[in-house]
Order: C-alpha cells, then sequence, then structure tokens
C-alpha cells in the first residue's frame, strides 16, 4: 500500500512538472541562441546528417523528432525535449535523493522542489535540461558504483555520454567523479592514509 502512495505521489508531481513546463514553455521568451539550436535541427533526420556545427548530435536529433511530432514548429515543438526529459528528471531526482538519503518522505520533498523550482522552469530551453536528466542518470548509477557494484560504471558512463552527445558542458562531471571516486578509496577521517594506486584503481580510472 505503501508502495502505490508512493508512487501515485511521484506521478502526481511528475505531472505537475510537466504541466508548469508546457505552460512555461509558452511563455519564456526566445532567446537568439535557442533560435540557433532549434532551427538548425529541422529534418536533420530524413536528411541523414549526422549533426550540426553548432548543437550536440542527440539534441539534434530530439527536436526534429519533435518537430514530426507535432507535424509544425512553434514553442511546444520546439522544446518538447526539455518539456519531456525535464519532467521525467523529477523521477531521477527522486531515485538519487532516495539512494543517498534512504528517506521516501526527503526524496518526495526533493522532487517537489525540483518540479516548483523558478530556476529549472524559466532555464526549460536549448539543450540543458535534455542533458542534465542524462548526467542525473549517469549520477544515479554512479552512486551504485560507489557502493562497489562495478558493472554500473557502464551504465554511468553510457548516460554521461548521452549527455554530453546533448551539450558537451556535461564533461565536466568526470573531473567530479574522479575526485568522488578517489576519494572514496581512502580512509577519510585517517588524512595520513596514502591512496593506494593498485591495479584495479588504475583500470577503473
Amino acid at each position: 500500500m505503501k508502495i502505490k502512495k508512493t508512487l501515485l505521489v511521484l506521478f502526481s508531481i511528475l505531472l505537475i512538472a510537466f504541466i508548469l513546463l508546457l505552460i512555461v514553455a509558452q511563455t519564456v521568451e526566445i532567446v537568439p541562441d535557442e533560435i540557433v539550436y532549434s532551427l538548425l535541427p529541422w529534418k536533420i533526420i530524413s536528411a541523414q546528417r549526422l549533426s550540426t556545427v553548432e548543437g550536440g548530435p542527440l539534441f539534434s536529433y530530439l527536436t526534429d523528432l519533435g518537430f514530426i511530432l507535432f507535424g509544425e514548429v512553434n514553442a511546444t515543438s520546439t522544446r518538447f525535449p526539455s518539456i519531456f526529459f525535464g519532467s521525467i528528471t523529477v523521477i531521477i531526482i527522486y531515485l538519487c535523493s532516495l539512494k543517498i538519503f534512504q528517506n521516501k518522505q526527503a526524496a518526495l520533498f526533493d522532487s517537489i522542489l525540483f518540479a516548483l523550482s523558478g530556476f529549472a522552469l524559466q532555464n526549460n530551453t536549448e539543450s540543458d535540461m535534455v542533458a542534465f536528466f542524462f548526467a542525473f542518470l549517469s549520477m544515479y548509477f554512479f552512486l551504485f558504483f560507489l557502493e562497489g557494484k562495478n558493472n554500473y560504471l557502464y551504465l554511468s558512463a553510457l548516460f554521461l555520454a548521452l549527455g554530453v552527445l546533448c551539450k558537451d558542458l556535461i564533461v565536466l562531471f568526470l573531473p567530479v567523479y574522479l575526485f568522488t571516486f578517489l576519494l572514496t578509496q581512502t580512509k577519510f577521517y585517517s588524512r595520513l592514509q596514502k591512496i593506494k594506486l593498485d591495479k584495479d584503481l588504475l583500470k577503473t580510472i
């Protein structure tokens, strides 16, 4: 019963996020950068092009799918990838928070904060939100890897790569991952303990 209630609440938060993002997409001003990033992907799939110079290839294909879905270029079709992935990021925020704090109420609260975040709503344009969805998903699997479940590193790397294919800014997660990983390999409370660079450690890095 508790699981069903949690899922219902989480779905409600996701629905609220989707509705708010859809409304905001109609009102947020279109800036020059967004015009470039959103119009260049037009018919990129049918043209069989791999990418554009200005935008990430994955984001370009997702944007063109939005055009195909709605059949025209407007605020909704242009921003649909951001609306869709921005909405389901609510679920990833919940999973990451639950993994870290082991508390469903805290995880749901974090999801609500994200869904109602004015910053997330206002800046849900261009490729940022889509890229950060994949980055957060990568982070979720990276948390499993830090627990010693090494196979999850492949999933973490995969989704990080997908994020980079949307926006190369996501590559900045790499040094953070590396620092966090090295930190977990040391005795945090013993500063005299040196990092042991054995073969397994070097292979993972």
